[in-house]
């Protein structure tokens, strides 16, 4: 007969959430969608209250999750990265993502996936909702710092 894991034991076996949020830099700055299906839509700009992207500008975000992660959800060519290296999954909640809307339909989130030997990288996922991204419902992109 199976039993039940107590709750303690299983927060335990769930991915750290990292401790300190504003420690957010990383995603400070310019993304660069070079060669990825968003070229078109210029540099993303995430500052620590807003995004800017595609003619887009001040869009409000809220931090959903911040992971340190060996996979994540949206990875379509899943990739892990070095032994011992880890990806920092950060989600960001579009708090009003109208204006993305119109060439990203149903976009509600920002996923970046920064590889801890690479932190000029991101794999950027978009998708609508938790719920939509466990199934496989996301557009993805490759983005880097922008110079």
């Amino acid at each position: 007969m199976r039993q039940a894991w107590p709750a303690a034991l299983l927060m335990l076996l769930q991915p750290a959430t990292i401790a300190n949020a504003a420690d957010l830099a990383v995603l400070y700055g310019s993304w660069d969608p070079g060669g990825s299906a968003f070229e078109g839509e210029g540099l993303l700009t995430v500052t620590d209250k807003s995004i800017d992207w595609g003619g887009c500008r001040g869009i409000p975000y809220r931090v959903a999750s911040d992971r340190q992660l060996e996979t994540y959800l949206g990875d379509w060519l899943h990739r892990s990265p070095k032994t011992g290296l880890t990806w920092r999954v950060i989600a960001l909640e579009l708090l009003d993502g109208g204006c993305i809307d119109k060439f990203m339909p149903g976009t509600g989130y920002l996923q970046f996936a920064i590889p801890s030997d690479m932190p000029a990288h991101a794999d950027i996922v978009f998708y609508a909702s938790p719920e939509g991204l466990a199934k496989g419902v996301f557009s993805w992109g490759v983005f880097g710092r922008a110079q």
